[in-house]
C-alpha cells in the first residue's frame, strides 16, 4: 500500500506523468527521479495515471509505488490526451510540472524545478512559466510582460504538453469542470492566465529523451490536429484581442513550416508513422492554401534534404 502524505502537509513540487503503457520508458523516467530524490526529501511527489490495457506495466508501477513514499499511482479510463488532466486532478504541490513519460530528468532537474517553485511561491502574483527544454535553441529564460509577447515567443512548442508547469491556485479551482480540448488540454492550461504581469521561457535542458520511433507515437490526424485545432485555438485568441493579428500570422507561419516537413517525411518519403496522415487534403484548406503549400513544397523538398543527401565533403 502506497504510502500518502499526511493531510496537513503539502509538496513543494508535483511531478506528473501521464501514461498508457511503456516499461522501458518509464522505468527510465522513474529511475532518474529516484537518483535524485534524496537531495529533495518531501519536498516533491510524483503522480502517475495509466490508461493503457497492459497488466504487466500496471503490476510493475503499483510495485513501484508501493516502495516509493513520493509516489502515487492510479488507473485511468481518460482517453488520449485526456488521462493528462488526470494527473493535474490528483497533484498536491505547489508547483505543478508534467513530465512526459519518455523523458528522463538530468541531474540537477528534480533541485532546479524545486528551486524555481521556491523561488517565485510567496511572490504576490507567481509567473505564468513553460520550460521548453533546448527547443528553441537559446538554452536561457526569457521573461514577457505580455501574454502576446509569450505566445509569440513559443510559436509552434505551445502545442508541446512536455514544457507545461503551474501552480497549483491558478488551476484547481477549474479544472474539475473545464471541459477541455481533447487534443490540447496542455494548452488550455498554458493559455488560461492571459493578464499576468509576468510570463517566462525557460529553455534550460533539463530532460532528456528515450529513443522512440515515430510509428510508437499517437495515432490522431496529425494534419487537422496541426493544420485546424491549433490555428482555431489561435484564431480565438486574436478575436478576443489576447493576441496581435501579427502573433496569429507569425505562428501560423511556423506551423506551415512544420506541416510540410511532416507531410515530406511521411506522405512523401513514407517513413513509418503511428498518426493518421490521410487527411491532409481537407485540413491544409482550412487556414492554408493547397496552392501555396504546391508552390513551396518542392523548395523545402530541396532545401532540407537534396543538400544532405549529396553534401560534397569538405576539402
Amino acid at each position: 500500500m502506497n504510502h500518502e502524505y499526511a493531510t496537513d502537509q503539502r509538496p513543494l513540487l508535483t511531478l506528473c506523468i501521464p501514461t498508457n503503457g511503456v516499461v522501458e520508458w518509464v522505468r527510465a523516467v522513474l529511475e532518474s527521479i529516484e537518483q535524485q530524490s534524496g537531495e529533495a526529501g518531501e519536498q516533491f511527489e510524483v503522480v502517475i495515471t495509466d490508461n493503457g490495457d497492459d497488466v504487466d506495466f500496471e503490476e510493475f508501477l503499483r510495485a513501484y509505488a508501493s516502495k516509493h513514499s513520493y509516489v502515487r499511482y492510479q488507473k485511468t479510463m481518460a482517453q488520449g490526451f485526456l488521462n493528462l488532466c488526470e494527473s493535474f486532478r490528483m497533484a498536491r504541490g505547489s508547483f505543478v510540472k508534467f513530465v512526459n513519460h519518455r523523458m528522463p530528468l538530468r541531474k540537477g532537474a528534480l533541485s532546479y524545478f524545486i528551486g524555481f517553485a521556491k523561488k517565485h511561491l510567496q511572490d504576490v502574483e507567481q509567473p505564468i512559466v513553460y520550460f521548453s527544454n533546448g527547443s528553441l535553441g537559446r538554452s536561457d529564460v526569457q521573461t514577457f510582460g505580455t501574454f502576446d509577447a509569450f505566445v509569440n515567443a513559443l510559436g509552434i512548442y505551445s502545442t508541446w504538453s512536455g514544457g507545461i508547469a503551474f501552480w497549483s491556485g491558478d488551476v484547481q479551482s477549474w479544472i474539475g469542470e473545464h471541459v477541455f480540448h481533447p487534443m490540447f488540454p496542455n494548452t488550455d492550461i498554458l493559455f488560461h492566465e492571459r493578464h499576468r504581469r509576468q510570463y517566462i521561457v525557460d529553455d534550460t535542458q533539463l530532460l532528456d529523451s528515450v529513443p522512440v520511433k515515430d510509428n510508437q507515437k499517437g495515432h490522431y490526424d496529425l494534419y487537422w490536429t496541426f493544420a485546424v485545432d491549433f490555428p482555431t485555438i489561435l484564431f480565438d485568441l486574436m478575436l478576443t484581442h489576447d493576441i496581435r493579428p501579427e502573433t496569429f500570422i507569425s505562428v501560423k507561419k511556423k506551423l506551415f513550416w512544420f506541416l510540410m516537413d511532416q507531410y515530406i517525411m511521411f506522405n512523401i518519403l513514407h517513413h513509418p508513422c503511428s498518426y493518421d496522415i490521410s487527411n491532409f487534403e481537407k485540413s491544409i484548406r482550412i487556414y492554408y492554401s493547397r496552392k501555396v503549400f504546391s508552390l513551396y513544397l518542392p523548395l523545402r523538398f530541396a532545401r532540407r534534404y537534396t543538400r544532405k543527401w549529396f553534401r560534397l565533403p569538405r576539402e
